[in-house]
């Protein structure tokens, strides 16, 4: 799976890292993997374009109903300069409701989210659907 994002900076902003993940949600039990992450340098204003890739998704820890259910495609961008609210001394947690989440020291600039179905084939395999966020 590839994810391609085109973003514009506005000011420079540090050096951060991407992570895409995949979170299943199952009767109100949330399961996230991290499928991928990835250190970028910094960015001065202006346009940029960034790809992250992964072959595959090494979910077989997740029983398959949980898998069978709807779930999230999360893409977030982080720094731990203290300048942007990152370094030592953060919790990691997921935060609340509208809140940035910070993780190992990162603060999380940004995350996009997008719905995903997985359902079951006829052939027995796993069918990855993916919402348009924008729609």
């Amino acid at each position: 799976m590839r994810v391609r994002v085109c973003f514009t900076c506005l000011e420079s902003v540090p050096p951060t890292s991407w992570r895409l993940a995949f979170i299943a949600d199952y009767s109100g039990e949330r399961v996230r993997v991290e499928l991928t992450r990835r250190a970028a340098g910094q960015y001065d204003a202006g346009s940029h374009t960034f790809e992250l890739e992964t072959e595959e998704m090494d979910l077989g820890h997740i029983e398959r109903q949980v898998l069978a259910n709807v779930g999230l495609l999360q893409l977030s961008v982080a720094s731990s300069d203290p300048a942007w609210g990152g370094g030592e001394g953060m919790e990691g947690g997921e935060g609340g409701e509208g809140a940035l989440s910070s993780v190992s020291g990162e603060r999380v600039l940004l995350e996009m989210r997008s719905v995903t179905q997985v359902t079951v084939g006829a052939n027995g395999h796993l069918i990855r659907s993916f919402y348009d966020p924008i729609d």
